[in-house]
């Protein structure tokens, strides 16, 4: 029974699927080949009249000058340059010419400087080809549309803005950009834009301590034995630079100068011959410490140098044990055991102790040898002979390798070397007096 329910289903299925063909194929034989289209025109709408319209007349009467633009073109106005500009006054090298009334100035980003004095011109120019544009200093200071015009005051300056149109007239608007001051700033700091070299050196904050710059203080040496042709050397500052052979010494005080010569410093006094070198100044000097300002030859360049003092350590205790007086051979020879050496010295000897021991200096080349600091090393000046009480003592002087540090020396005379000498009696006319004087020499009869 449902296989045959299934086949009726069946065969109903197929009979709706024919007729629906049969009906499908009706409509498309009856559909026409083409559409109509319906060739009447819309009926126009009319707008109803306003009652406010004018006529055309009164449109007409307007003319065309309601619709008719002024052109008026764009106003210039002034680049504000008081961000932009900076103020470093006159030239500080302490060669600057006196007479020059010229200033600096500075821009912001960029390492280059200009300089002007009261009443010129100061051209500027805006540099498209740099990466981004900028202002600069114009090259060679030649004539530009913008320039600006200064009038110095106490650590400032008034500055006035001038540029020139398309027209040829001068723009100064806005007002606040055309006039304002600047305050003056020092210029301290090294400029990696200008960078510069003394000798084999990089000029930067560590330039003395490669030049192998030292300090001790003042030369003990010339102060005691200097005399006058180095008695002004006596009282300044020494600095030693370089070392060993190529060692040599400065002596300066607070606002002296030194110059280079192009191989090494000198003292100098500002003028033609420090002009268009580098030139340093001792600014101060404190207890432990120099602190010097350091120009480039145009005077655009300022760096602060410091140098410490050293100091040396030394026992002048050690260095006296290596002097026993021995005898006196004269009135004015004297035989010392010196280390395990004996020597005849007279007043005036000068020892000096290498690594070699002491050594005598007899000839004029080793004299100047070591008062050039050619030759280093401690110090012995056999002074004479000094009265002490009622003994004779030897006496002299110890100075340490830097000579920055002396120390007396007293060595005791035995009394089997004294002999007492009676010194014929002088007139009053001559001495003064009638008594007889008797001294005790430290020199043996023979």
């Amino acid at each position: 029974m449902p296989k045959k329910w299934l086949m009726l289903l069946a065969f109903g299925s197929v009979g709706c699927a024919a007729f629906l063909l049969l009906i499908a194929g009706g409509l498309s034989l009856s559909r026409a080949s083409s559409i109509a289209v319906s060739e009447a025109q819309p009926k126009p709408k009319v707008l109803p009249q306003s009652a406010f319209r004018p006529e055309k007349l009164s449109y007409d009467a307007i003319g065309t000058d309601l619709f008719t633009l002024n052109y008026t073109p764009p106003k210039m106005q002034l680049p504000d340059l008081r961000k932009l500009l900076t103020y470093y006054g006159p030239n500080g090298r302490p060669d600057a010419n006196l007479d020059s009334k010229a200033v600096h100035f500075g821009l912001a980003n960029n390492h280059e400087q200009g300089a002007m004095a009261p009443g010129d011109r100061l051209y500027l120019l805006y540099d498209r080809t740099q990466h981004p544009p900028r202002y600069t200093f114009s090259p060679g200071n030649s004539p530009t549309t913008l320039w600006i015009e200064i009038e110095p005051e106490d650590e400032s300056a008034s500055v006035s803005v001038y540029m020139v149109n398309e027209e040829g007239e001068i723009v100064q608007e806005p007002k606040n950009r055309a006039e304002f001051s600047l305050a003056q700033k020092e210029f301290t700091r090294f400029n990696r834009g200008q960078a510069w070299d003394i000798g084999q050196n990089r000029v930067d904050g560590t330039l003395l301590a490669r030049q192998k710059a030292k300090w001790y203080g003042s030369d003990k040496f010339f102060e005691r034995h200097g005399g006058e042709e180095y008695e002004e050397e006596g009282r300044k500052q020494r600095i030693d630079f370089g070392e060993k052979d190529d060692v040599y010494s400065v002596f300066v005080d607070e606002g002296d100068v030194l110059v280079w010569n192009g191989c090494q410093w000198s003292e100098a006094t500002p003028g033609p011959e420090t002009f268009g070198k580098p030139l340093m100044q001792l600014k101060k000097v404190s207890e432990r410490l120099l602190t010097f300002e350091l120009w480039n030859p145009e005077g655009s360049n300022k760096v602060a140098l410091n140098l410490l003092k050293n100091r040396e350590r030394w026992i002048p205790e050690q260095l006296k044990d290596n002097f026993k007086f021995v005898s006196a051979r004269t009135r004015s020879q004297y035989v010392f055991e010196v280390g395990n050496e004996r020597m005849t010295l007279t007043p005036k000897d000068w020892l000096v102790k290498t690594d070699g021991g002491w050594e005598k200096l007899n000839t004029v080349e080793e004299i100047d040898a070591y008062v050039e600091r050619k030759l280093q090393g401690p110090l012995f000046v056999f002074d004479g002979v000094e009265k002490r009480d009622d003994r004779q003592v030897l006496v002299g002087t110890l100075f340490n390798a830097s000579r920055t540090d002396m120390q007396q020396v007293e060595l005791d005379v035995p009394q089997s070397t004294i002999t007492v000498i009676t010194v014929p009696k002088v007139t009053n006319e001559m001495m003064g007096n009638g008594n007889e004087t008797e001294i005790k020499s430290p020199y043996n009869d023979n």
